[in-house]
């Protein structure tokens, strides 16, 4: 599914992440790209993993890293885009998960 650019509330920046990964040996790449209103790209990060378990924490360790990134860089508002509402929905939820993930989760919190 393609997501075109769209305009967002005043103040707010647009956070897109995903990642590969390679299962034998068992690394991943995280891609983040952080854009204004515009469209225009402010800051990108990619990050090389190693030693990730599954490709479900892939994409728990994509979206922490770019929560991560949008928290340094100090953004009050923004709207992540990702493949992992699930994750989401674990980070905001009170309950210890006892997944593989679940040292991404607590660091993610």
């Amino acid at each position: 599914m393609t997501e075109n650019w769209r305009a967002l509330e005043e103040n707010y920046v647009k956070i897109n992440f995903d990642a590969a990964y390679e299962k034998q040996q068992k690394k991943s790449c995280t891609g983040i790209v952080i854009r204004n209103l515009s469209g225009q790209v402010l800051k990108i990060k990619v990050h090389f993993n190693r030693h990730i378990p599954s490709k479900f924490a892939v994409e728990v360790l994509a979206c922490v890293q770019a929560i991560q990134f949008w928290a340094e860089l100090g953004f009050l508002r923004s709207d992540i885009k990702g493949n992992v509402m699930s994750v989401i929905k674990k980070i905001k939820s009170e309950e210890e998960d006892r997944l593989e993930i679940r040292a991404y989760i607590i660091d993610a919190k």
